[in-house]
């Protein structure tokens, strides 16, 4: 299967390397093509490992997210070798099927459009990581090594480990089912879109994300420049009786990138998050409605536009 992806892949780039050179009026910059090609191609990865089109496998992964021992042995960081180890993790009688499913998966790449979970599914995970570490419900079902960690002094979700990362989404997944928040299906596509490949560990290391460096004069992120990303994130806030921040997530991202076209760019979208979150946090708030509490807090969502910057 993945040999078969190699040579789907190396026939469409020559196609994707006239398409973007011939973009626009005036010859394209090598750098500025290779960087579009890099960002198409990274996103047909995230493309494959979210695509929620229906297949017959995908009931063999609703029952496998009932339980912690699809993510326990997860140690692969890089998309091919994740697969391979949660299919590995399956009962050996469901193996082959679940490797149809991703071959069929793999079979729409290039292909517009594509069917991907809606964009406040895809901030399934950012919903999870502001209520952590406090458990925002039934924690019985989580791995007992997982929710033990939770309460460890300085504990953060960027610093788990794969199996617990794809573990606490796991129960997540399973806390909006029981909830009834999402379908069974619905919930294993944003955890499989939770899961999916993200441009910060594979494009323009050499370009900050954070701290000093990371933004230009006017504020706009290097990277977002370079990778040309556009569009906007929604912020949600809870805010408390006395009109406080108390917690603040990206509800959800509808942004572009350069060479993506006819698809979510999900493998880059993620990049305006920090900026996004920083900005909204400075837009003045007011003690809200009492009517309006839940919980001692009320809800607030705040969009924040970015547009790319005129030349490259």
């Amino acid at each position: 299967m993945l040999r078969q992806q190699r040579e789907r892949a190396q026939a469409g780039w020559a196609a994707w390397l006239t398409e973007e050179t011939t973009q626009g009026k005036g010859e394209l910059r090598a750098e500025v093509a290779a960087q579009r090609l890099s960002n198409r191609v990274l996103n047909e990865v995230a493309l494959w490992q979210a695509d929620a089109t229906p297949h017959p496998s995908d009931t063999i992964w609703i029952e496998a997210l009932k339980t912690p021992a699809i993510c326990q042995r997860l140690d692969q960081t890089r998309p091919a070798g994740q697969v391979a180890q949660l299919i590995e993790a399956l009962p050996a009688e469901q193996r082959d099927a679940a490797w149809q499913g991703e071959a069929a998966r793999l079979a729409r790449w290039g292909q517009v459009p594509r069917q991907v979970p809606p964009a406040p599914d895809r901030a399934f995970e950012d919903e999870l990581v502001a209520a952590l570490p406090k458990l925002p419900g039934n924690s019985a079902s989580l791995a007992p090594e997982v929710r033990n960690a939770l309460q460890a002094p300085g504990w953060t979700y960027a610093a788990q480990s794969a199996a617990s990362r794809c573990e606490l989404l796991r129960w997540w997944s399973q806390e909006q089912v029981r909830t009834q928040r999402m379908t069974a299906p619905r919930a294993l596509h944003a955890w499989r879109t939770a899961m999916a490949v993200r441009s910060s560990g594979y494009l323009l290391p050499d370009v900050p994300r954070s701290g000093p460096g990371a933004t230009d004069a006017n504020g706009f992120p290097l990277f977002a420049r370079r990778a040309e990303l556009a569009g906007t994130v929604v912020v949600e806030q809870d805010i408390d009786a006395a009109g406080k921040i108390v917690r603040s997530f990206v509800q959800r991202r509808e942004i572009t990138a350069a060479g993506v076209r006819g698809a979510p760019a999900l493998a880059l979208e993620r990049e305006l998050d920090a900026v996004s979150l920083a900005r909204a946090a400075t837009t003045p708030t007011a003690a809200p409605d009492p009517a309006q509490l839940r919980d001692g807090t009320a809800t607030r969502r705040v969009g924040i536009e970015w547009v790319l910057p005129p030349g490259l």
